[in-house]
């Protein structure tokens, strides 16, 4: 079975098995979330620690970043 989820949220596409990047109509990419981040050269920052709520508050008023909270840590996608 195929199910195709349109979105630019990390944490619905994290879910998917398989990706395809469309841009404009053009095919740009096709496979999984680790092959795309390493493809585009965009860094991945997993932060543990204290302050995280903080942190997270910071970080969400960057537009370039994406910032995914997660039970003891956040990740965050981008340039920081």
């Amino acid at each position: 079975m195929t199910i195709l989820i349109v979105t630019h949220a990390i944490d619905e596409i994290e879910k998917c098995h398989h990706l395809v990047y469309l841009k404009n109509g053009v095919l740009r990419f096709t496979g999984n979330l680790e092959e795309l981040f390493s493809s585009q050269n965009i860094p991945t920052y997993l932060i543990e620690g204290e302050g995280l709520e903080h942190l997270n508050a910071e970080l969400s008023c960057k537009d370039d970043l994406q910032i995914i909270p997660r039970a003891k840590s956040i990740s965050v996608t981008g340039y920081l």
